[in-house]
């Protein structure tokens, strides 16, 4: 392993020394072959199995009340409206009624996508449920896993 100064950073000291990153390459690769072959064998076993069932649907109240409190709990959301919306609204001036506009415009666009993206996958939902179909996604998946775990192993750098 090579010497590596306090000076250097970690992922530097790590491509310094060669054993060090070939092995982290060759445990990745491993890794995405393993992930690719079980993902192959779940589908063998989705043909042979039924659909596993989950929980009934969930209800309206209860699902925006998970949606509320993640959102709530996400810090994301809060970072995002102190560095983003100060800059749109004039220095000097009141800010709550353009903080006001600026959240409804926000949440009015967020409200807007996730309806639409949930229209989308419910009307998917039956045909990916499809034992057929669940296989074959898991076959695609696999096969690409394996193919980006041995193009990682023989790739040179």
């Amino acid at each position: 392993m090579s010497n590596c100064s306090s000076t250097l950073s970690a992922c530097e000291c790590v491509r310094a020394s060669a054993v060090v990153f070939d092995a982290l390459k060759i445990a990745g690769a491993l890794y995405l072959v393993w992930l690719g072959v079980q993902a192959i064998r779940a589908a063998r076993q989705a043909l042979d199995e039924a659909p596993p069932t989950h929980g009934g649907p969930v209800g309206a109240a209860t699902g925006f009340r998970h949606g509320l409190l993640s959102d709530l709990a996400n810090p994301k959301i809060g970072i995002f409206f102190t560095s983003l919306l100060p800059q749109f609204v004039d220095p000097g001036r009141p800010v709550l009624l353009p903080f006001l506009v600026l959240g409804a415009i926000f949440v009015v666009m967020t409200a807007v996508w996730l309806v639409a993206y949930t229209l989308m996958a419910v009307r998917a939902s039956a045909a990916l449920r499809r034992p057929s179909v669940k296989a074959a996604m898991d076959r695609i998946t696999g096969t690409v896993l394996i193919a980006l775990g041995l193009r990682l192993a023989t790739e040179r750098g």
